[in-house]
């Protein structure tokens, strides 16, 4: 999922990036930036991942930390409006 997400917007998006940002060096910062967020949120996950190596996912860390009834949630939301959105 995340190297789709990612294959598909850079080549997908720069000139959007570019009209909103208003220069190539912002348009360089706002991707410079997205990076460093996809990152930290793949270094939380693997670190997640390496304490507690159960099956299931951000849904079982959803459980874990919030209860059924996020995870049901969240994973419910996922399927229907966030994947078939991207």
């Amino acid at each position: 999922a995340c190297a789709d997400n990612i294959g598909s917007g850079i080549f997908a998006s720069p000139g959007i990036v570019l009209r909103w940002t208003g220069s190539v060096g912002a348009a360089l910062a706002a991707w410079t930036v997205a990076g460093i967020i996809t990152y930290v949120g793949f270094a939380c996950l693997a670190e997640l991942s390496t304490q507690d190596p159960n099956a299931g996912g951000l849904f079982y860390y959803f459980r874990v930390a919030f209860g059924g009834a996020a995870a049901f949630s969240w994973t419910f939301i996922n399927f229907t409006v966030i994947v078939p959105g991207s």
